[in-house]
């Protein structure tokens, strides 16, 4: 028997329509939505054995890995840190005084009545797991929810006065890390306006609103000032697993630009963004997505039929060029993350 309901697959599939219509406002969202639904199977899935549960929630994982990378890896690196954290309180529950009796009871070879006992035994510590697995995944949506506080609380740690940090479009984790910072500390703020969609102007808005000094430039005067720059900081969509990064386009040429100048660059990403998986800039059709041309060229100024224009939505930056990954708890070198991959998630497949 099918151990999911008709209601449960349902919910599953209705995720899965929203990764791939993007119907979601920010990663935070993407990664609570999961965690959430991971929390509804874990108390209304048809299971007794943990293996059952963590069979589920990796086929799942699966479904979700075969479609687009930047679609769908937020709630495939929830799923799988769900997975640790199952698989970690099942490891670490202390076999009971429920569970040793029942042990002796079959050793002894009792009769049908002992063995009714049993089961009952058994579906009293299947419901105790459910219970205890649905706190832990509690306490990870908190965790979740409180992240990108986390991240700020470490900004006086990498922010000095009348520093000049530049930075490019819009990132809620990056607004949040400079707003912290602007309560003690005075500095200046370029942001790279990140066209065509132009998002840095709306970063700009809600810095200003700060009082946070803050000059917005065009993006081909990225290389220009940063010569003048102390300190580049920027968002991420997703960190692989070699530490390098998929961000918003435009951010490769802000770290190539850094890395001339010798300007660190130093990346904000919750734990969720961090995925186990590998890439290099020639996989464009895995992770990126193409935007519409016309912001990049008009039609009324395209003067042949044979001109092609490509607006790419995200840019690979390569860990060669990042100087650090602020996480939740702490910052960390690119190169640290195969370590945190491994406390992070199960072992793959």
């Amino acid at each position: 028997m099918r151990p999911a309901s008709a209601e449960l697959d349902a919910s599953v599939a209705r995720l899965k329509k929203q990764l791939k219509s993007e119907s979601f406002n920010s990663s935070y969202e993407i990664a609570e939505t999961t965690a959430k639904l991971a929390r509804k199977i874990i108390t209304d899935l048809k299971w007794k054995k943990i293996q059952v549960l963590i069979s589920y929630l990796k086929e799942i994982y699966r479904d979700l890995r075969d479609e687009k990378l930047t679609e769908t890896a937020i709630a495939c690196n929830v799923l799988l840190r769900i997975i640790k954290i199952v698989s970690n309180e099942d490891s670490s529950a202390p076999e009971s005084s429920e569970q040793l009796m029942s042990g002796m009871m079959q050793k002894l070879d009792l009769t049908c009545d002992a063995e009714s006992n049993q089961e009952k035994q058994s579906a009293s510590r299947a419901s105790k797991m459910r219970n205890s697995y649905a706190d832990c995944v509690t306490e990870y949506i908190d965790e979740l929810e409180n992240s990108s506080s986390n991240i700020a609380s470490q900004s006086l740690e990498h922010i000095h006065s009348n520093e000049i940090i530049l930075t490019i479009g819009f990132s809620r984790t990056v607004g949040v890390f400079l707003q912290e910072a602007a309560r003690t500390r005075s500095f200046q703020v370029l942001i790279a306006e990140s066209a065509p969609s132009f998002k840095g102007h709306e970063l700009a808005k809600s810095l200003l609103d700060c009082n946070i000094s803050v000059t917005v430039i065009p993006d081909s005067n990225i290389f220009a000032v940063m010569s003048r720059v102390n300190k580049v900081i920027i968002g991420c969509k997703l960190i692989l697993a070699d530490g390098s990064l998929i961000s918003s386009a435009g951010s490769q040429l802000v770290a190539q630009a850094a890395a001339h100048f010798s300007v660190p660059v130093v990346v904000l990403g919750a734990f969720y963004k961090i995925t186990p998986t590998y890439l290099s800039l020639h996989d464009q059709e895995i992770f990126n997505t193409l935007s519409s041309p016309e912001l990049v060229l008009p039609p009324r100024d395209v003067g042949s039929t044979l001109t092609r224009a490509v607006n790419p939505v995200f840019d690979f930056v390569p860990s060669e060029y990042l100087t650090l990954l602020i996480s939740s708890t702490a910052g960390h070198d690119p190169s640290y993350l195969s370590k945190l991959i491994f406390d992070l998630y199960p072992k793959l497949e």
